[in-house]
């Protein structure tokens, strides 16, 4: 339910004096939290630790606590704010170590729980004895007394256990029960907003479940206002999901229901200018693994996949902050973070090495996708040694194919020569891409890549021209499906001449791929289209030779100086040859002109213009 930001160790116990000493790790640790109040002061944290040390868990006894206050008013602020004195009688802090005293200590700090994080997780349970680093957490020593020596019953002398307490403002003077506290509060007391938040998401969940809605919303509210990202972003989609009419569905299809919420949301708080929160939308969309997803996150958004931004963040110097967008992206897998790191580094051996260490198909498809993304991130810089190096570790790999086509359908797969020099590389030595396993649309894709061509290239005629191409390229590498795609979509946009080209490729495809049928559709679309052009051409061409002749005869006629037309005219012939082919072109071109401007003037200018650039 919520995080866990702290861990407390007993270092001394005195019953008899209602006297505890804690000594309290922050066991997390984000760049973003700033010097301040990272430690707590009040008697509500404490007497959360104490409930926490009574619930009869991992390890722990069970204490009297937890049968006189309930989970849900443990964690409800405004409640622990109002009782947390009946239990806790004072707190004072007698010792205080590593907490960071500038922004550089606190980026020195970030990068050590970032570069730890694996290992402080895997001591969640183990408090009881020291984890190898805790000497460089930050941490303090408290003494704390107690109103009843039965709230220190369940304790022992170094018992140690992570706590889900985190601080409040009990007994930080007289406040309202109705009270319950704000961003602007928070911003004045440098209390972490990410650990009040999830405590009020947690409440909410609660209400929730035994049917109060209205109180449900309320405390998703306040956890909304917090100033934390993802514990608001979290929040309000709760808020979202909390009157959703949803049918019963599988633990798949609330996922994706969740993301597609979470997308829609991520797009209104990019609209709004609430950038870090509409990140922090984007990465719950990004839990369900659907591409298309991440493809209309970028498009109305303008989202970054996670290696991509993470790429971004680490050139600006918050490694920590890198290493953090990868976590939330691809948790739990570790090595994910460690891979991407490497490669932003462009410690392409570091990469390979945690390659070798791949624990199963999740971690292959989530390494493939941070390769792939900064594979074409490294093309689009211009830095072809680090995207060699990149598919290099990639076409290693039998999830290649699959990654290439994840980059194709998110969006990052651009530009054009990147697709095919990176493609033909990954699918080389690979079997057909399966588009059932992968779950890609490349038609969908092909049909969006026609009009990112039409704003980049500036014409529908370059759009045309760079899909066809495109088409090529993926035909040459041996992915007819997507060039099968490419060429459809050009087919059915109905322009005449790129509809021609595209028929003419899609028939070839067909007929190298055994479909007869379809290749048979196709070549008689090609003949078709040859058909009506020639006669078209014929139609034209007899048309043009009359009014040319009717039109040089009036010239002549008119002016009464014939030789400036006979001259041009035989200079076109000896440009072009004499017979039929000479009269076309002359032919042509002068019946295009007067057809557009019916000036016979600017005509005879034309027909000069043709000699000399012929």
């Amino acid at each position: 339910m919520s995080i866990d930001f702290y861990s407390s160790r007993v270092l001394e116990l005195d019953t008899a004096e209602q006297r505890v000493k804690f000594r309290i790790f922050l066991i997390r640790y984000d760049r973003s939290w700033g010097c301040e109040g990272l430690l707590p002061d009040d008697a509500g944290f404490f007497f959360r630790v104490l409930w926490d040390a009574a619930d009869g868990v991992a390890k722990r006894r069970h204490g009297p606590l937890h049968g006189l206050v309930s989970i849900e008013e443990c964690i409800n602020p405004v409640w622990a704010n109002v009782n947390s004195h009946r239990f806790v009688r004072s707190v004072e802090r007698v010792a205080t170590r590593n907490a960071p005293v500038d922004n550089a200590h606190a980026d020195r700090l970030a990068d050590f729980y970032a570069g730890h994080f694996d290992s402080l997780d895997a001591h969640y349970h183990e408090w009881d004895s020291r984890w190898e680093h805790e000497d460089r957490l930050v941490q303090a020593d408290y003494d704390v007394q107690v109103t009843d020596p039965r709230w220190l019953a369940p304790l022992k002398h170094g018992q140690g256990f992570c706590t889900s307490a985190y601080q409040s403002w009990a007994g930080r003077g007289p406040v309202d029960g109705a009270d319950a506290p704000t961003s602007d509060h928070l911003a004045a007391t440098g209390l972490p907003a990410a650990a009040t938040g999830s405590a009020y998401s947690s409440l909410g969940w609660f209400r929730k479940q035994r049917g109060d809605l209205n109180g449900a919303a309320a405390a998703y509210r306040r956890a909304a206002d917090l100033g934390d990202a993802h514990t608001t972003v979290e929040a309000l989609l709760s808020l979202d999901e909390l009157h959703a009419d949803h049918e019963e569905t599988g633990f798949a299809d609330e996922l994706r229901q969740r993301a597609r919420a979470a997308l829609e949301l991520c797009v209104r708080l990019q609209q709004a200018g609430r950038q870090d929160e509409a990140r922090a939308a984007y990465l719950i969309a990004h839990q369900a693994g659907d591409p298309a997803l991440l493809a209309g996150a970028r498009q109305r958004a303008g989202m970054e996949t996670p290696a991509e931004h993470g790429y971004r963040l680490a050139q600006e110097g918050n490694r920590a902050a890198a290493a953090a967008e990868l976590r939330r992206a691809y948790e739990p897998s570790s090595l994910v973070v460690e891979f991407g790191l490497a490669l932003y580094a462009r410690d392409f051996d570091t990469a390979e090495a945690a390659l070798e260490r791949i624990g199963g198909d999740l971690e292959e498809r989530q390494l493939g996708e941070v390769a792939a993304d900064l594979a074409f991130l490294y093309a689009r810089e211009g830095d072809n040694a680090a995207m060699e190096a990149v598919v290099d570790l990639l076409s290693q790999n039998e999830f290649a194919a699959g990654a290439w086509h994840y980059a194709l359908d998110n969006g990052s797969a651009h530009p054009l020569e990147a697709v095919a020099t990176i493609g033909s590389k990954l699918t080389a030595s690979l079997p057909p891409s399966d588009y059932e396993v992968y779950g890609t649309q490349p038609y969908t894709w092909c049909h969006e890549a026609y009009w990112i061509c039409v704003r980049e290239l500036g014409s529908i005629e370059a759009a045309d021209a760079a899909i066809l191409k495109l088409g090529h390229l993926l035909h040459e590498v041996g992915d007819a499906e997507a060039a099968r795609a490419a060429y459809v979509c050009v087919r059915e946009l109905g322009r005449t001449r790129a509809e021609a080209e595209a028929t003419v490729r899609l028939a070839r495809l067909l007929d190298e791929s055994g479909d007869d049928e379809a290749a048979s559709e196709a070549y008689e679309a090609v003949a078709d289209h040859v058909q009506a052009a020639r006669e078209a051409f014929e139609g034209m061409a007899s048309s043009i030779e009359d009014r040319v002749a009717a039109a040089i005869a009036r010239i002549r006629d008119e002016d009464g100086t014939p030789d400036d037309l006979d001259i041009l005219e035989g200079e076109l012939v000896r440009l072009h040859g004499p017979g039929p082919d000479a009269d076309s072109y002359a032919a042509s071109r002068y019946a295009q002109w007067l057809a557009a401007e019916g000036d016979e003037q600017l005509a005879r200018e034309l027909l000069l213009k043709i000699t000399e650039t012929g």
